[in-house]
């Protein structure tokens, strides 16, 4: 039935959000570390505009 169509649905998302936790835990130096050289270089530019 529909229902049980939904709740199957419904777990396999809540199923992957904990891979996607995981791989959010380890990548996020990597993410900070590229937001930080992308934060210089508009700042850079902006300085090189002004």
């Amino acid at each position: 039935s529909l229902g049980n169509v939904i709740r199957v649905s419904d777990a396999m998302i809540f199923a992957m959000v904990f891979p996607n936790l995981i791989g959010l835990y380890f990548l996020l130096p990597v993410v900070k570390r590229e937001l930080r050289s992308y934060e210089e270089h508009v700042r850079s530019v902006e300085e090189k505009d002004s």
